[in-house]
């Protein structure tokens, strides 16, 4: 069972703490600022008066919370040893006492300033980050406003950590912050997603009602369905119905989804199927196309059928390949194509020696993909009944591959059009870009809160 009081404490540790020098200050409270002086003196000594100090905000947070620096003070020392000589020590330098311990951990010590008219937690915390015996310190920090992102109902959001990682996959905060971007936008009816794959299946209740046309490119058909499931589990991802109490949550929560069968059975498709997909989602209204393949051949005319999408500022993502070498598949090395590769609950570009436990396959790298997204242990829908990846269930919880990672962009990019549709090409990948968050060892992982908040 996850720990919360645990799970978020990581949480804030990494996208907090240890980015603390992306803390803006906002503005000083009203004591300081309002205050004079004597009236300050007045206010400090008043023990029905709580002192907190700066108001802060963290520059990548869309829902700039506000956070203040507490009286207080917290260290996990190297090793538990002589703590009187230890508090003594605390005591006499910095005009500090210990007030309480870790709970889980018994070399955290959390302490608390003797005179709260000496109080100066953020210069005190930093020096005693140079004392032999501490390993690390921190001024406490708390948040004013509430910090709890939108919760859908749908009973597998909580193992969706590619959502919202709170502890129950890998390392809690690695994840593609989604959660956060539904306080800013759901997505919208006008702003339609192209799943072009192996077709979706039309009665998957969290996805049968998501569908406003579909075709099948194969057969040159106005109906389709899917006979494999991968093409099921990419629209899932993107855009299944959510807070429907219903199986997963997908990202873009109001925008429809055009299923158009590109390939049959998983296979590579043909050229002549890809261009009449991609035109006839252009001609349908999709705004956003999602492209989880590749296309090993000549691509002439595929080319101009991304240009012609491209002039009518669709955005196209599509999947960079899952060999684990330098090497980005075609169509995501168009330089017209949003290029995905995929990362891991560990914060890590997915490969072979990774942590995540898939030996067998690696996320290509290279100079034309823009972005990282989950693409490991993903929870999504399946085909239901008979069908599918898991037979008799309408769910599949170890959907992977940049197949995976693709429709996390896809739908990130729908809930970005969704606020303004007017967003160019250009902008839609430099925002992706100046959101993005470090993952190792030197790429760019998907944030999507982050993006929702800069568009």
């Amino acid at each position: 069972m996850i720990d919360p009081e645990r799970a978020f404490a990581n949480v804030f540790e990494r996208h907090h703490l240890a980015g603390a020098n992306r803390f803006q200050k906002l503005e000083k409270s009203m004591i300081i600022s309002k205050a004079t002086p004597k009236l300050r003196r007045e206010l400090l000594e008043d023990n029905e008066v709580k002192f907190e100090g700066k108001v802060l905000r963290n520059a990548m947070d869309p829902k700039q919370t506000r956070l203040v620096v507490t009286d207080k003070i917290l260290i996990r020392v190297k090793k538990v040893d002589d703590p009187e000589k230890l508090a003594a020590h605390l005591s006499e330098s910095y005009n500090l006492q210990e007030v309480s311990t870790g709970v889980y951990d018994e070399r955290i010590r959390v302490l608390e300033f003797k005179d709260p008219r000496m109080a100066d937690p953020i210069r005190v915390a930093n020096k005693l980050k140079r004392e032999e015996k501490v390993e690390s310190s921190y001024p406490d920090i708390k948040a004013i406003d509430s910090l709890l992102h939108v919760v859908p109902n749908d009973p597998y959001f909580i193992r969706q950590w590619a959502l919202q990682n709170i502890g129950q996959a890998g390392i809690a905060g690695n994840d593609a912050a989604v959660a956060g971007a539904w306080e800013l936008t759901k997505g919208s009816s006008e702003i339609r997603i192209g799943i072009l794959d192996t077709g979706c299946d039309p009665k998957h209740p969290d996805l049968r009602n998501k569908y406003v046309d579909s075709q099948d490119a194969v057969r040159r058909m106005p109906t389709q369905s899917d006979d494999h499931g991968h093409g099921t589990c990419c629209a899932g991802i993107a855009a299944a119905m959510t807070d429907n109490a219903e199986g997963v949550a997908g990202i873009a929560w109001e925008c429809p989804i055009i299923p158009v069968k590109t390939l049959k059975l998983a296979s590579i498709p043909s050229e002549l199927c890809v261009v009449d997909a991609i035109d006839w989602a252009v001609a349908h209204g999709a705004r956003v196309i999602n492209m989880s393949w590749f296309w090993p051949g000549p691509h002439t005319f595929v080319d101009q059928a991304i240009s012609r999408a491209y002039d009518k500022n669709v955005i196209l993502v599509a999947a960079a390949g899952n060999s684990d070498i330098k090497y980005v598949t075609y169509p995501a090395s168009n330089p017209m194509v949003i290029g995905v590769g995929a990362s891991n609950e560990f914060g890590e570009r997915k490969s072979k020696t990774s942590q995540d436990g898939e030996k067998w396959w690696g996320s290509n790298y290279g100079d034309e993909i823009l972005i990282y997204a989950p693409g490991v242990h993903i929870w999504t829908t399946d085909i239901s009944g008979a069908g599918g990846y898991t037979a008799g269930l309408d769910y599949y919880d170890r959907f992977n591959c940049t197949s995976a990672a693709a429709p996390h962009v896809a739908g990130a990019v729908a809930l970005m059009l969704s606020r303004n549709p007017a967003l160019s090409q250009k902008q839609v990948r430099k925002i992706i870009v100046d959101s993005s968050v470090p993952i190792k060892p030197r790429f760019r992982g998907l944030n999507v809160a982050g993006a929702v908040g800069m568009v």
